[in-house]
């Protein structure tokens, strides 16, 4: 009897693992162990939201919080009885918060855990410092510290952290190299070097790393060397170097991702998943700041083999965003580089620039079988965006009151898709204004409430 119950625990063991690694290799989107493309921010280079089994995170100033929808509260990711959180105010007491990171970092989740990138400055030394903190901001654990590099952009997908690591030597010359760091298992975890530019490169900026099934996806911007000089006198329609490239996990290769007859001047502007398949929008250099010029998406394999058209003719300046659901193409790009480029237009950090310009970004949604189910209008009218869409059927969007005290919290929900009819989506106030767990307490104190 012993015998058989130990072959038929054996025998799970087995199926369990060949399930695990059935998932792991997967060459689609696997819920939980995956980089969440659907956070992906036009604005920032690291995502500032993620979804887990408990809840959904998100980053405010310098700290992380957790969003209870039931029950209608987003405190700090951290339960410690005896921690302020976001009310602490000596600096030391400060870092040991679970939910406290630097300001300005993104957070991903994987696998029960919130991961995130913090920069800790000492007296001889900056150095970044990956963390994860487990799903109920019961712990935080210093997972690897570089020393010496800044990390630019990082992610994480499927057990792996994958970031790009930018160096400097005695003379000020920059370098740049993506590397990847194994996660869990046992024993200290030394970096391998999966993508460095050529040599007669001069990278000006590297990152958006983005991940999906077997891949991951870089983005390098730059020039030859010896065309530095031409492309800081705007002859870098030509001469610029702006490439995305595709590492494949399984095989450990890079390849450029291109599409037919792509010629010298045009660059792959944005990648976007869909579908199981890359849509790939490119972008003619030579034809900046022409609102009426043309050009195709493309499809392709997430290798970037077998690329076809998937939309022809397409208006040049649009961006292209994807929930797994729906695909949003909205005239967002047209907006920002008519502000950008207008020579008048000077940056206010508040972007208070309704006085000066009148536009509404509009959006266009389609289905998986390309039939478009809507156009809206976007309810944000102080300055264009396209706010990630997230995953499932709420999109968040969040803001900071005045005085920097409160957050409002709103949410559209995505099952009106189908009714705007070309007419603005809204935003359903969740929170009008959110405060610590010790704060939340206090208020029930004072008020009576139990």
């Amino acid at each position: 009897m012993k015998k058989i119950t130990t072959g038929i625990i054996l025998v799970l063991t087995i199926c369990m693992i060949a399930s695990c690694g059935k998932s792991a290799t997967k060459d689609s989107y696997v819920e939980g162990t995956d980089f969440q493309y659907q956070y992906l921010d036009s604005f920032a280079s690291l995502n500032k939201q993620a979804k887990g089994k408990k809840a959904s995170y998100f980053v405010i100033g310098s700290y992380i919080y957790q969003l209870d929808e039931k029950a209608g509260l987003l405190t700090p990711l951290c339960n410690k009885s005896n921690c302020l959180h976001d009310k602490e105010k000596d600096e030391k007491r400060m870092e040991e918060c679970n939910a406290y990171i630097s300001e300005d970092a993104g957070i991903a989740y994987m696998d029960g855990y919130i991961y995130t990138v913090m920069l800790k400055c000492s007296e001889n030394d900056i150095c970044d410092t990956l963390y994860k903190i487990s799903e109920d901001g019961a712990t935080k654990e210093k997972v690897y510290q570089w020393n010496g590099q800044v990390v630019d952009n990082w992610c994480v997908h499927r057990n792996v952290c994958y970031f790009v690591e930018h160096t400097y030597n005695a003379d000020g010359q920059e370098f740049y190299k993506v590397k990847k760091l194994q996660l869990g298992g046992m024993g200290k975890k030394k970096p391998k070097i999966i993508y460095e530019p050529e040599t007669n490169i001069t990278v000006f900026a590297m990152g958006a790393l983005s991940a999906y099934g077997n891949h991951l996806y870089i983005n390098v911007d730059g020039a030859k060397t010896k065309d530095v000089k031409k492309v800081a006198k705007k002859d870098w329609a030509k001469k610029s170097y702006n490439k995305t490239f595709q590492y494949d996990l399984k095989k450990n290769t890079i390849s450029e991702i291109r599409v037919p007859q792509q010629s010298e001047t045009e660059q792959v502007s944005t990648i976007t998943f869909w579908q199981n398949k890359l849509l790939i929008h490119v972008m003619d250099c030579e034809k900046l700041h022409q609102y009426d010029a043309k050009s195709n998406v493309y499809t392709a394999d997430l290798d970037g083999k077998n690329v076809t058209v998937l939309l022809k003719d397409m208006p040049a300046y649009r961006e292209y965003s994807s929930d797994g659901t729906y695909l949003y193409i909205s005239d967002c790009a047209e907006a920002l580089d008519r502000i950008y480029s207008d020579p008048k237009y000077q940056y206010n950090m508040d972007h208070d620039i309704k006085k000066k310009y009148d536009f509404t970004v509009k959006i266009d949604v389609y289905d998986k079988k390309m039939k478009r189910v809507d156009q809206m209008e976007s309810p944000i009218k102080s300055f264009p965006t396209e706010l990630p869409y997230g995953i499932g059927e709420r999109m968040y969007v969040l803001e900071t009151d005045k005085s920097g005290n409160g957050v409002s919290l709103a949410y559209w929900d995505k099952k009106k898709l189908g009714s705007y009819h070309g007419k603005e989506y809204t935003f359903t106030k969740l929170l009008e204004q959110t405060y610590s767990v010790h704060d939340q307490q206090q208020l029930q104190e004072e008020s009576g409430e139990e």
